[in-house]
C-alpha cells in the first residue's frame, strides 16, 4: 500500500515534495502573517509594514521565523492510503 500526502488541498507522491510546497506556500504567506498580526512599525511621521522592518533590521531572526512558521505548518502533511494501480500490481509481480 501507497501513501500520499496532502497539503492545502494538493496531493504529493513523496513527503519531500509536500514538505517542499509548505516551505514555498509559507514564504509567500509569511509577510501576510507577520503584517496581520502585528501593528505597523512607526519611523518618525512615517510608516512601514513590520515584515519589510523585520526583514532589513535583523535578516537572520527574520529567516528563523519563517523557518519555524513553516515548521509549523508541516503539521497540517495529511497521509492517504492509496491501493496500487492495477498495472503497478501485474508490474510487481
Amino acid at each position: 500500500m501507497e501513501k500520499n500526502f496532502i497539503f492545502n488541498g494538493a496531493t504529493y507522491n513523496t513527503r519531500e515534495e509536500a514538505e517542499e510546497a509548505v516551505f514555498n506556500y509559507a514564504t509567500e504567506t509569511y509577510d501576510d502573517m507577520l503584517d496581520e498580526c502585528n501593528e505597523e512599525v512607526k519611523i518618525g511621521s512615517l510608516s512601514y509594514p513590520v515584515s519589510y522592518v523585520f526583514k532589513r533590521v535583523d535578516e537572520i531572526a527574520y529567516r528563523c521565523g519563517l523557518n519555524d512558521y513553516a515548521d509549523s505548518l508541516l503539521y497540517d502533511i495529511e497521509t492517504e492510503e492509496v491501493e496500487p494501480e492495477e498495472d503497478e500490481i501485474d508490474e510487481e509481480r
